[in-house]
């Protein structure tokens, strides 16, 4: 039988460790290696417990900055202002509770409570604004919507009436697309004239260039300009143009706009003179004026309902429960609303007659 194959013993390098011996090739002596390695007991060896563990994980800091209060605010308005409301109103909310929130930030309090649907807490923070001095617009737009849309229409009036009459691309730019529910009355638009591009004479096509070359030759040679041809009954020379100079609608646009609605006081005077001539024609007509100056300004609900008062025809009723409904008189204005109901009927069942 033969002997198992041995595998062969690999040779060794020079300066490498053989197994078994305490003396290394590198190391010079052997004792100069056994002392250095560190031998039980011995002065070269470690305790464990003394070794030195390496750290894992993140450094220690050191103590924080302390916060600071005008930096968080501009952040959260800044938020506010990109439309982040849910961010900005968690910002502006951590600090009312740290009591770091001066008058500026009330108000940015407030609007970003009122556009995350935040009404009632929103009129808080506004009317907390303006109690500590502050005047920022869109504070006294929040304390009148929210008067007006809990029943409180005099104190709704007093906010609009503070404010003053604001334009109407401002009342845009406060209420950014937000539902208005106060009289917010605003100062006239001025008029858009027509775009130049399009219907200037001087750029309205081949006949207005030759028009306007005929009166810079004209001007030249000492011509008056009116033998210039024009428009039968029209100052500018006849073009080419996308409408005619009579075409319907468009002269009218300066009589609208001359046209402006009469006020609450007046609307109310007004129908109150209609309701009590007894005309018929004119009674309906005082009923109507009624429910439109209650749809222009709603802070006159009362004063709407003290007009209506005697009279219980349909309309009558009809003015009477909106009246009543903006006043938070909700059971009163239901309880009309049936009675206008039964008014209609009971109409048909009866010949006209005069109103009471």
């Amino acid at each position: 039988m033969s002997e198992p194959r041995r595998r062969p013993i690999p040779a060794r390098r020079p300066g490498t460790s053989v197994p078994g011996a305490g003396r290394n090739v590198q190391d010079g002596d052997g004792a100069t290696a056994i002392a250095r390695r560190g031998t039980p007991g011995g002065a070269g060896s470690r305790d464990p417990r003394s070794a030195t563990v390496p750290t894992v994980g993140p450094a220690v800091r050191g103590p924080r900055s302390p916060a600071n209060p005008a930096e968080d605010r501009r952040l959260a308005t800044l938020h506010l202002r990109l439309g982040g409301l849910a961010l900005a109103l968690a910002e502006l909310e951590d600090l009312l509770r740290r009591g770091e929130l001066d008058a500026p930030g009330l108000a940015d309090l407030a609007e970003a409570r009122w556009r995350t649907g935040a009404l009632d807490r929103a009129a808080v923070a506004a009317l907390e604004h303006i109690a500590a001095g502050g005047s920022r617009p869109i504070a006294r737009v929040i304390a009148a919507e929210a008067a007006a849309a809990t029943g409180r229409p005099v104190e709704a009036r007093s906010h609009v009436e503070a404010l003053g009459t604001v334009d109407s691309e401002a009342l845009e730019h406060l209420f950014a697309g937000m539902p208005r529910r106060a009289f917010w009355p605003s100062a006239p638009s001025a008029l858009i004239g027509p775009a130049a591009t399009m219907f200037d004479p001087e750029r309205a096509g081949p006949a207005g260039r030759r028009a306007a070359m005929v009166r810079h030759e004209a001007a030249q040679a000492d011509v008056d300009p009116a033998a210039v041809p024009t428009r039968a009954g029209g100052s500018q020379p006849e073009m080419a143009g996308l409408w005619g100079d009579d075409e319907s609608g468009l002269g009218l646009r300066p009589a609208i706009a001359a046209r402006r609605p009469e006020g609450p006081a007046e609307g109310l005077a007004r129908a109150r003179h209609e309701l009590a001539t007894g005309d018929p024609a004119e009674h309906e007509r005082g009923l109507a004026r009624l429910a439109l100056v209650l749809r222009q300004d709603p802070a006159t609900a009362a004063d709407v309902l003290a007009v209506v008062g005697p009279h219980r025809e349909a309309t009558a009723q009809l003015v009477r429960g909106d009246a009543c409904r903006l006043l938070g008189r909700h059971l009163e204005a239901e309880a009309a609303f049936a009675a206008a109901v039964q008014a209609l009927d009971d109409s048909r069942h009866r010949p006209r007659s005069r109103p009471s």
